[in-house]
This record gives C-alpha cells, sequence and structure tokens, in this order.
C-alpha cells in the first residue's frame, strides 16, 4: 500500500503539471476511480502503470516503489531476460 508521502508527491506533482485525476488516467488508459486509488494509497500501479505514470507525471517510474520520497527500497532490472 502507498504512503501518505506517496499520495501527497504523487498530488502534488499532477497539480504541479495543472492536470485532473480524469487527464492523467485518459493518458495512460485507465479510468479516474483507479488513479484516484493509487493516489488515497488503495491500490499500488504494476510496473507497466507505474512507468506510464511517470511520463505523464515527469518522474522517476521508480518512486511509486519507495517508502519513502528519494529512498529507494528496491533495484528493479528494466533489461528482459533474454533465454
Amino acid at each position: 500500500m502507498l504512503t501518505s508521502n506517496k499520495r501527497d508527491w504523487m498530488v502534488k506533482q499532477r497539480k504541479k503539471l495543472d492536470l485532473t485525476q480524469d487527464d492523467v488516467a485518459k493518458e495512460v488508459g485507465v479510468n479516474r476511480a483507479h488513479i484516484s486509488n493509487i493516489e488515497k494509497g488503495n491500490r499500488n500501479p504494476t510496473v507497466g502503470l507505474a512507468m506510464s505514470l511517470s511520463e505523464v507525471l515527469q518522474v522517476n517510474w521508480q518512486r511509486f516503489f519507495e517508502q519513502e520520497p528519494g529512498k529507494k527500497t528496491t533495484e528493479f532490472n528494466t533489461k528482459a531476460i533474454q533465454c
């Protein structure tokens, strides 16, 4: 679950860019309620959705998975595994 800090930074960034929840939702292909639930901490985005949201909100996608803003808890490898 997202912490209140995550909700705060996400809402602040969205408003800084003068975007509504509906604007963001349309850009990433989900409904407004889904964005609302992510902002409230009721849902976590998938990695793919986090990447899409990061483009719209102009932030690093890994920020959605940090426990504290600016502090990484997990490193992600974004390269596909070759078999």
